[in-house]
């Protein structure tokens, strides 16, 4: 289940390691872990995936090294310290890709659950990306980050789609509000 864990934070290489490790472990025993068969598909595809992205030589390379450790080396290989942070504790540079698509909506304008359906996670995920963005970067409200947004020019769209129409802001188009209130 490490070697999963490591595939889906794209530490192919340490997913491969582990898993390489766990099945090196099993082998002998001829054991199959409670659950093991639920999550054999979940190891094929972290397995897969290293392997592209890798290559056979460095999966290969990689499987062995794992192949080689004790299970007090594997727990002790996937608890280690990375390798630091690999991007800056503070400012634009920091922020995670789905931070960046969560800017990119309150830029359009969109409230907390609009980007929620639109990114299909849940109202109180985006809630918790608003506030890892203003720690990093040092806001404390959406106007503030819509503006920064807009001057880096963030609110265009990742994926080449034009983005969504500005929103109109009917209240401050003269006349608009009179003949509402003239119904």
């Amino acid at each position: 289940m490490l070697g999963v864990l490591a595939a889906a934070r794209e530490r192919f290489s340490d997913a491969a390691r582990l898993l390489a490790a766990a099945d090196a472990a099993r082998r002998p025993m001829q054991y199959l872990a409670p659950g093991f068969t639920a999550n054999r598909d979940a190891a094929a595809h972290a397995a897969s995936q290293a392997r592209n992205l890798l290559g056979d030589d460095c999966l290969t390379q990689a499987w062995d090294e794992g192949q080689g450790l004790t299970l007090d080396d594997a727990v002790a290989y996937a608890t280690r310290r990375g390798g630091g942070r690999k991007r800056p504790a503070t400012g634009w540079a920091s922020l995670t890709p789905a931070e960046l698509e969560v800017v990119r909506l309150v830029g359009e304008g969109l409230r907390n659950d609009a980007i929620a359906r639109r990114l299909f996670i849940a109202p109180g995920t985006v809630k918790v990306h608003l506030s890892h963005i203003f720690a990093k970067l040092g806001i404390t409200t959406r106007t503030e980050l819509a503006a920064q947004a807009a001057a880096k020019d963030l609110t265009a769209r990742s994926d080449g789609l034009p983005r969504s129409p500005p929103r109109r802001d009917i209240r401050s188009e003269p006349g608009v509000i009179r003949r509402r209130l003239n119904r």
